[in-house]
Formats: structure tokens, C-alpha cells, sequence
């Protein structure tokens, strides 16, 4: 039997300042002129406690793991942002925020393995549980030119309170032997996510999503020497999108970027194949080792950028109509000469990627606030 324990506590106290400058223009036209000043404060205390248990059976081969994870945060943040625009001699953001953010995690992670056939051949089983806990508030104060005074803003000021949950069920078979290492299994996955949502106190929005996905994943190793090998692995594995990706609180803190939510995201499903070819010439000191790698990705989440005709830009994740991936291999050796003393080195590299964006300019803010309404 054998115990792990490892605590760790962390505070953290930041302070930042930024100041930018901005111009837009269309042609010889000024559209736009202006600068931004940003302050901010932010503190973070945070526990976490991680525990490993391992029990190796009589029979050989048999064991079983236990890993347990639980951590805790608590974030307060004041922020200040004051944007004034030179073309109007106006203030277009002047505004104090006042936010606390506190999570809770924690995961549960069993492995049992089973050898089935003689001493080579094994069957692992894993169960994970997974959850979080997280609350948000923001309470924010705009400048009212009137009353000289800061007011509270019931429309950008917003609680968010987010629970999800994680089942994955996980079964491998394993094949060892002198030259081979083989494993090949599966795992599926079901999440579930509760979000709510509080405009000026008042719940805005109360959404549920379930969700489903399944993986492959193969790990081959040959060994044709004492230091010569071959690998091959394929892995599946599912992305799933935020809750910010989805559904982030409203958020005018920057006069010319604003973010925006998708609630209609699909998780991404990556493939991704890796296999080398590694050889190391003990007498010699030389190696040489070669590889290519290809990526794939199914319904990539990617961002989706707009602009209005003041040069503003709004920014939201979507997922890919196009797939992208990449593809790449590479070549290196290592000789040694005069009596071992120097070494030659060298790597060779070629690589091939398909990235997708979208981006859209020239649409007139109301229009582009019509689209945001809709989700």
C-alpha cells in the first residue's frame, strides 16, 4: 500500500495599469480617435489538496489506483476604465467594477487493472467523477455627467452561477512482451452543465446542457533492440467549449472589443496520430530518430470577429464549417568526431497547416446588437 498526500495553499495580490491608443480611419476619413486608461487591483487565496492511493494485490499484475483531487479559490477584483474619444470630446466609458469570483473543484479518478492471460496480457478499467462549483459577481458603476457621481449599472452589473459534472467510463486492454507494448481501448464521456444567469438581481437566464462523446485511443511500441524502437499512438479526445465561450456575463469594460457568447457550440473532436523512429549507437554516441505527426480537428471551435463602422470589434467563438489540421515530419542525427569530443547535430523539419477564421467588417452597430439579442 502506498499514500500520497500534497497540500498546497497560494495568495496572490496583482496590479496592473494600461494605456492604449486608437485610430481608425477609412481612406483619408477619421472615424474614429481616442485613448483608454485601465486599472486594476486583484487578490486570490487558494487550497488545494491532492491524495494518491496505490494497493498492489498478491496476484501479479493486479492493482489498483485511487487519485483524488479537490480545490478551492476566492478572487475579489476592482477595475477602472476611462475611454475618451477625441473626435467628439467625449467620455465613452467611465466606469468602476467591483468583482468576486469563488470555485470549488474536485475529482475522483479509480484504476483497476486485471491481467486476463498469463503475464502479458492486462484489462484496465477507469472510472472518473468530476465536478465544479463556481459563482461570479460583478457589480458595476458608471459615471453620471449630471450628478457628477458614480451610479450603479443594473444592465452590465450580473451574477453567474455555473455547476458541471463529469462521468467517464474508460477500458483498456494491454499487450506486453519483450519486443511489443501494445494498448487499445475507449472511453465515453457524459457532462452535464446547470448555468444561471442575474441581470440587476433579476434571473435572465436558466439553461441546461447534456452532453455525450465517446474516444478511441491506441498506443503501439515495438522494440527491435536494446536502443532502437518504433511507436506509433492515436488518441481521440473531445474539447468541450467554456462556459465564457458559451455564455459569458456582459462586459463593456474595453471601448473597442467586446465579447459574445454562443450558445449554440458544439464540442470540437480532435484526432491525432504521432509515430517515430528512434536508434542510439551505444558505441559510437551517435542517434538518429525520425517522426511525423498529423492533427485533425472536427468542429474546431474558432473565432468568429466582427467589425462596425467606428472599427469596434466584437469577438465570438464558433465552430468550424471548414476542418482545419496540420501535418509535419521530421528527421534528426547526432555524430560524434575527433575522439568523441565534438558533436555534429542536425534536425530537418517540414510541416503543412490548414487554420480557420472568420471575420466580417463594415456592419452598422445596431445590426450587429440585433444579432446579439438573438443569440
Amino acid at each position: 500500500n502506498k499514500l500520497i498526500l500534497r497540500p498546497q495553499i497560494n495568495y496572490t495580490h496583482s496590479a496592473s495599469t494600461q494605456n492604449n491608443d486608437y485610430l481608425f480611419r477609412r481612406d483619408t476619413v477619421l472615424i474614429n480617435d481616442g485613448y483608454q486608461r485601465q486599472r486594476s487591483l486583484q487578490e486570490e487565496i487558494g487550497a488545494s489538496m491532492r491524495a494518491i492511493y496505490n494497493h498492489k494485490f498478491a496476484k501479479p499484475g493486479r492493482a489498483l489506483t485511487m487519485r483524488a483531487n479537490i480545490k478551492f479559490s476566492n478572487t475579489s477584483k476592482t477595475d477602472s476604465t476611462y475611454a475618451w474619444d477625441r473626435k467628439i470630446e467625449s467620455a465613452l466609458v467611465d466606469q468602476h467594477t467591483l468583482s468576486a469570483n469563488n470555485a470549488l473543484s474536485y475529482s475522483l479518478r479509480t484504476s483497476f487493472v486485471e491481467p486476463i492471460y498469463g503475464k502479458n496480457h492486462f484489462i484496465e478499467t477507469v472510472l472518473s467523477l468530476s465536478g465544479s462549483n463556481r459563482n461570479s459577481v460583478k457589480n458595476q458603476y458608471t459615471m453620471d455627467p449630471l450628478l457628477g457621481e458614480y451610479q450603479y449599472d443594473s444592465v452590465f452589473s450580473n451574477e453567474l452561477s455555473n455547476n458541471m459534472y463529469t462521468e467517464q467510463l474508460e477500458l483498456n486492454y494491454r499487450w506486453v512482451s519483450e519486443k511489443i507494448d501494445l494498448t487499445a481501448g475507449a472511453r465515453v464521456l457524459a457532462t452535464q452543465t446547470y448555468s444561471k444567469t442575474y441581470y440587476g438581481g433579476i434571473l435572465a437566464r436558466d439553461t441546461l446542457y447534456n452532453r455525450f462523446n465517446w474516444s478511441p485511443n491506441v498506443r503501439f511500441r515495438y522494440k527491435f533492440g536494446k536502443k532502437e524502437f518504433a511507436r506509433i499512438n492515436y488518441r481521440g479526445r473531445v474539447s468541450e467549449p467554456s462556459i465564457q465561450q458559451m455564455e459569458p456575463v456582459r462586459n463593456n469594460s474595453d471601448a473597442m472589443n467586446e465579447t459574445v457568447g454562443n450558445l449554440g457550440l458544439n464540442p470540437a473532436f480532435n484526432h491525432n496520430i504521432y509515430a517515430m523512429y528512434s536508434r542510439f549507437n551505444q558505441e559510437k554516441f551517435s542517434s538518429i530518430m525520425t517522426g511525423m505527426h498529423a492533427n485533425i480537428t472536427q468542429d474546431a471551435l474558432v473565432n468568429n470577429t466582427i467589425y462596425d463602422q467606428t472599427g469596434k470589434r466584437y469577438l465570438q467563438t464558433v465552430n468550424a464549417e471548414i476542418i482545419p489540421w496540420n501535418l509535419g515530419v521530421h528527421f534528426m542525427s547526432n555524430t560524434p568526431f575527433y575522439k568523441k569530443m565534438f558533436q555534429f547535430h542536425s534536425r530537418t523539419a517540414v510541416s503543412y497547416n490548414q487554420r480557420v477564421a472568420y471575420v466580417l467588417r463594415e456592419k452598422k452597430a445596431d445590426y450587429i446588437a440585433q444579432m446579439i439579442e438573438s443569440n
